[in-house]
């Protein structure tokens, strides 16, 4: 298991490579990102995971082995 805080601050993707990675043998891997919204971010790993989470969501892919529990603001 990795909790990772303030995820969205972290620019460099080979972290989480290696955190993933490294949990390839185990039965029931997890990776847990807690974090703020960074402005100007989101072209980093964080977001790309949100945006994932976001197609589970609504459909557009379909994959069981992933939570998320996001809360924002409405664009509105």
């Amino acid at each position: 298991m990795a909790i990772v805080d303030e995820s969205a601050a972290i620019t460099d993707q080979n972290l989480f490579e290696v955190l993933s990675s490294s949990m390839g043998a185990q039965k029931s891997p997890q990776m847990v990102h807690i974090t703020t919204g960074q402005p100007g971010a989101q072209s980093n790993y964080f977001y790309t995971q949100l945006d994932y989470a976001k197609k589970n969501l609504d459909g557009i892919v379909n994959d069981d082995r992933f939570f998320c529990m996001a809360y924002e603001i409405d664009k509105d």
